[in-house]
Formats: structure tokens, sequence, C-alpha cells
């Protein structure tokens, strides 16, 4: 899992009416307010409020101070755990915030959370993807999905040929026409799941046990990183078309996140 050491900083773009971009840069660290040295996601929500997860806590800034959310045995409506998994805001502009003993949902009114169950029990997820209807959430051995129509979640079927249960930390699609989902799990390594019959297997792709990065770019080609094995990229055949390695195209073998950059 990907971390952020010691100190996060903050990149903003703010962008006015008939101005270019004004952009500053800011740090942010235990001093000024952080919960925890060790972070884990960010996200910048519709209103440019900037969420920051942590190993300890939940954080938010909107420019001008931080806030710190924690877990409370006594409040209800408090995050389930401080230790944050991802955060997500759908294009309903609800704030997921998902941990390590279940997933909420952000009332910006009260400024609280709101606890997410299934069946009478918490919903413990780890990762997620978003659809055209709403969002599939995938934790150990079991999925969901959260419809913008019904508001309602739904357990996924799962149909799984060996006997184990991998925890799936990193998710995205690989080919959406057939409703086919990449996973990886830390210590069980990728897998491919169809939405549609609720198939769950292993991947073809690369059989090391351990998967620091996963992306899929805007052409359908997959970005693979075993943890310090270098990049491999695959076409959307399934054929390897390149190995990044280190020294040499890397300077480091360990890469923990891989995005797609215009230019």
């Amino acid at each position: 899992m990907k971390y952020i050491l010691c100190m996060f900083f903050i990149f903003c773009c703010l962008l006015t009416a008939n101005a270019a971009p004004e952009y500053y840069f800011k740090q942010i660290s235990l001093k000024d307010g952080l919960s925890e040295a060790t972070v884990k996601c960010a996200l910048t929500d519709h209103k440019g409020v900037i969420w920051i997860g942590t190993r300890f806590g939940l954080n938010s800034f909107d420019r001008e101070r931080v806030v710190n959310y924690y877990y409370d045995k006594r409040d209800t409506y408090s995050i389930p755990d401080n230790d944050i998994c991802f955060l997500a805001e759908d294009s309903l502009l609800n704030l997921w915030v998902a941990t390590v003993q279940g997933l909420a949902l952000y009332n910006r009114e009260k400024d609280c959370f709101m606890p997410v169950s299934f069946e009478g029990h918490p919903l413990n997820v780890r990762t997620y993807v978003f659809v055209d209807d709403g969002l599939l959430f995938f934790g150990q051995g079991k999925f969901f999905k959260y419809s913008y129509v019904s508001k309602q979640i739904v357990a996924l079927p799962v149909h799984l040929g060996e006997n184990v249960c991998p925890v799936f930390d990193k998710a995205c699609f690989y080919n959406v026409a057939e409703g086919l989902v990449l996973l990886s799990s830390s210590w069980n390594g990728l897998w491919e799941y169809n939405i549609r019959t609720g198939c769950l297997q292993r991947s073809s792709f690369i059989k090391n046990s351990q998967i620091a990065a996963l992306f899929v770019d805007s052409s359908g080609y997959l970005w693979l990183s075993p943890y310090g094995k270098g990049v491999f990229g695959y076409d959307y055949n399934k054929k390897l078309v390149c190995h990044l390695e280190a020294p040499g195209k890397l300077s480091n073998g360990t890469v923990l996140d891989i995005i797609e950059r215009d230019g």
C-alpha cells in the first residue's frame, strides 16, 4: 500500500472566471494540525476541500485550517475507525470514507459520518471503482454495489474456485465492454472479476504475489508494478509490450503509484 511519510504537500490550482489558473504550494505537517504523519489517501471534493486519510484519523483542509476527525466509540456518527483505506466522491457528490472497520458517508450539513451497513453488519471494503450507475466496492471475498437510482447497497455475486479469501486493496476496469475488473491483493497477487457473471479468478498477466501499483491508461494499456520489480506494460491483447527496470529506465524498482498525464 502506498504511503506518503513525514509530511503532506498540497499543490492547488485555483480557477477564476476569465483568468489564468493560479497555483500555490503548501506543506501540511503535524505542526499544522495533521492527525498523523503517514498519509494513505487524499481527495479534493467539489467544494475544493482537501480530505486527507491517514493511519490515525481523517483530516479536512479548506486552505485555511485543518480539521481532524477521529473514531469515538461513544459517538455513532464518528468515523468507523481511525485507519483510513480510501476516500471517494461520486457523481451525486456523496463523500465516502472507508476505514478498516467499515464504510461511512459524510453528512456535510451536520458535519458527521453516517455508517453504511449491509444486512445489519458494517460494510468492510478496501477499494472501489466507478460505474455509470453507481460504485462497486470490494472487500475480503465480498463485493457490493451502490446504485445511484435506488440509493441502496446490494451484494454482488462472487464465484471463486479456490479456497482462498484475498483482501483486495486496488481495483481498476481493464475491459469495460466485457465488464472485467482487475483486483490486486497485497499478498495474493492479481485477480480478474467479471461483474456480469460474478466469476473471480487469478489473472494470467503476472504471477507475482505483491502488486504495488495498478493502472489502465486511456488507450487500454495495463501498467503493473510488482513490488521491487519495476513496471510491466501490457496491451489490450494481454501482450507484454515493455518492462521498465532499475537501474536504467527507473531510478528505483519499487513503484508505488502510476498515473497518466497529458503531454
